[in-house]
């Protein structure tokens, strides 16, 4: 006998999956699946059904408490928290992301500057609209990362040199030139009738922003604790703060800052478990482009470190989305 389960999405809509296409969906990590039959998954929002359910723990647990009997105002209360956990809600992105940069203008913060809150503000819009809060929070955890990393000795890297511009504050270029790919993969996230696969696109955006937090700590910890520094592409050793410079101690913690953010992704649900070690070992592998392409090509193209940044985080994407076409949709 087949039976069917019925779920109510965030969007208010209803979805009913029989015994099959629940092991169609359930089972699709474990096996090899055909196009067409990611095709099935996409075409009768059985995806969106599966990503919501990963993506709202919080959700279950919180249906959990209804269900042992709390009262009506803790109801109201916790059914507010679920609106607001869900993704697709624009007005509540730009209600709180205006408010938001409203109080981060008056406060006397020095991580971005003016126009660098306003910039900010858009990106995470994009990020809460698409991914909802989990996927917002994880930006938000890789740029505070990413700024307070930046400040590291930051008088010893002033003294050499070495150090960012504006005390280390970001502005627009630095923000798009971070998190361009991760918006742009926000954005393809909001038509799931057109391709990559919305799973895909949450692989690639973890994979994009664990490579951003993988440069950001290896240069960071590379200008300040770095011993030795090797040109990548002729190892011949250079002073700190060189384009495609690496060192040891920059590259552990490249990847030991990918690992962490990776495992923060899977925590919050924006991506399975089982895709962790792929995402560390994305950003392992755009970072190390990244490198390449600071020693070989940033001078002679006169490319900026904004332009690179934003070329190394979309090959994290663009490595997420082929990672997951390969292994589950081949």
């Amino acid at each position: 006998m087949r039976r069917s389960t019925t779920f109510v999405t965030s969007g208010g809509e209803v979805a009913t999956l029989d015994t099959r296409a629940q092991r169609r969906v359930r089972g699709a990590p474990n096996r090899v699946r055909t196009r067409a039959q990611s095709s099935f998954l996409l075409s009768d929002g059985a995806t969106r059904v599966r990503n919501e359910q990963r993506r709202n723990i919080t959700a279950t647990r919180i249906a959990v408490w209804m269900s042992m009997g709390v009262d009506s105002h803790a109801n109201g209360t916790l059914n507010l928290a679920l609106q607001l956990l869900a993704p697709r809600q624009p007005a509540v992105a730009l209600g709180f992301h205006g408010a938001l940069a409203a109080a981060v203008l008056a406060s006397s913060q020095k991580s971005l500057t003016r126009a660098g809150v306003v910039h900010a503000a858009l990106l995470g819009i994009a990020l809460y609209t698409s991914f909802g809060a989990q996927g917002w929070l994880l930006g938000v955890i890789f740029l505070v990362v990413g700024s307070r990393l930046t400040k590291l000795r930051y008088a010893q890297k002033l003294a050499e040199g070495i150090a960012q511009s504006r005390g280390g504050a970001r502005g627009p270029e630095n923000v798009w030139g971070a998190g361009g790919a991760a918006a742009l993969c926000a954005a393809l996230h909001l038509f799931p009738a057109l391709p990559p696969a919305q799973p895909a696109l949450e692989l690639a955006f973890v994979c994009a922003v664990c490579s951003k937090l993988s440069d950001t700590c290896g240069s960071e910890i590379g200008k300040a604790y770095g011993r030795s520094t090797y040109l990548i592409t002729t190892l011949s050793p250079v002073p700190r703060g060189t384009e495609g410079a690496v060192s040891l101690e920059g590259t552990f913690a490249g990847i030991m800052g990918s690992a962490a953010l990776a495992a923060i992704a899977a925590g919050l649900g924006v991506i399975p478990f089982e895709q962790l070690p792929f995402a560390v070992f994305a950003a392992f592998l755009a970072t190390t482009a990244e490198s390449v392409i600071g020693a070989a090509l940033q001078n002679e193209m006169r490319l900026s470190n904004e332009a690179v940044n934003f070329l190394m985080t979309l090959i994290g994407a663009v490595l997420g989305i082929g990672g997951w076409y390969a292994l589950y949709a081949v």
